[in-house]
């Protein structure tokens, strides 16, 4: 059927199974085989039967569903790389969010960069710069790895990834020295051993022995009890001065205290309280004698004994001293502002009303 069949199991022995992962290389498994086939001679029926053997998980269910449409090599080929393959789009995706698995080798990791790279370049177009490939290589490593190569300061690519993978190997023999080293620890410690025990100073064990013919202590005096404190006027308790500069600590002054000044427009403002009214003396005396009068003081005509005036208390006021004869015209005189006192005494508020008193007296007096 074949055109050399002895030579199938030796391909299929040296090339690996394709799962059809995201982190597989569909393309580097393609020039692979296809480099082993052509080496060993290979025609298209063997390639096609052997790449099918080869193909595990989702490849192989791919594979099954579409095996109708795949009659050669060549159409394998084209329909593997469109399911599998990487576009311009998805290969500039992947490139750039490809960093170093974890427990993957250096070497895999930038064999994925290369193949990524190679996906995304047009058959015109050229390739990336040597230091922006370098750096995002090593952006991707380990952080352990990535600060030793930068430390290293690499001059392209080529030497950076020689770096990685001697940092690599340094980093794998650390550990498998820390591992493999046995760990020194002495002998056990035997608790039993008197000299073992923990040490305890003296002061820490409570001394309970007591001979039996001591009599116990007395118990302890009972504890005095709290007095009640007394009572402090309210001046004594208050805290320490309030800052009144301070809008946060005014003192309060409940609302009862305040005066309520707040009244409305449309509202008329509350009557005067009533003034008392002034009460009717009892006449003086008849044998009441005049006062003398000071010097300097108007006097008034009369026909009896005349009335004097004196300017007694404060604020200008005037003392009139009206004798019994003249006590017939208080009535007439009471339309004034004065006040008569129990012994016959007028006092008028200010001198006006001590002129106007003088002129009403001499009216009187005249008849008019």
């Amino acid at each position: 059927m074949y055109s050399s069949p002895s030579k199938i199991p030796d391909l299929l022995k040296k090339m690996k199974p394709f799962y059809g992962e995201p982190e597989e290389l569909p393309k580097h498994w393609l020039d692979m085989f296809n480099s082993i086939a052509d080496k060993q001679g290979l025609g298209a029926k063997e390639k096609l039967f052997c790449a099918r053997l080869l193909l595990r998980g989702n490849a192989s269910i791919w594979y099954s569903v579409h095996k109708k449409s795949i009659s050669c090599w060549d159409e394998f080929h084209s329909q593997f790389l469109g399911r599998f393959g990487l576009d311009g789009m998805a290969a500039a995706s992947a490139f750039l969010h490809r960093f170093q698995y974890d427990n993957e080798p250096v070497g895999v990791y930038a064999d994925s960069l290369h193949y990524l790279h190679d996906c995304l370049l047009q058959p015109d177009e050229k390739p990336m710069p040597d230091c922006l490939f370098k750096n995002h290589f090593i952006t991707g490593l380990h952080p352990e790895l990535r600060e030793k190569v930068l430390f290293s300061r690499p001059k392209n690519l080529q030497d950076a990834i020689g770096d990685a993978v001697y940092f690599e190997q340094c980093l794998r023999d650390e550990q498998r020295n820390r591992r493999h080293s046995p760990h020194i620890q002495g002998p056990p410690i035997k608790i039993n051993c008197p000299g073992n025990q923990p040490f305890y100073p003296k002061t820490t064990e409570p001394n309970n022995y007591r001979p039996s013919n001591v009599p116990p202590p007395p118990p302890p005096p009972p504890r005095p009890q709290p007095q009640p404190r007394p009572a402090r006027p309210f001046s004594q308790t208050q805290g320490p001065a309030v800052k009144t500069n301070c809008p946060g600590k005014q003192p309060f002054y409940p609302k009862t205290i305040k005066p309520n000044n707040n009244r409305p427009a449309n509202v008329p403002p509350p009557p005067p309280p009533p003034r008392p009214q002034p009460q009717p003396q009892p006449q003086p005396a008849p044998h009441a004698q005049p006062q003398a009068t000071p010097t300097g003081v108007p006097r008034v005509p009369a026909t009896g004994p005349a009335p004097s005036a004196a300017p007694r208390g404060t604020g200008g006021s005037y003392i009139l001293n009206v004798p019994t004869t003249s006590m017939e015209h208080v009535d007439q005189i009471m339309s004034l502002p004065v006040c008569i006192s129990v012994e016959g005494y007028i006092k008028i508020c200010s001198e006006a009303n001590f002129q106007k008193m003088i002129n009403k007296m001499k009216m009187l007096r005249e008849g008019c």
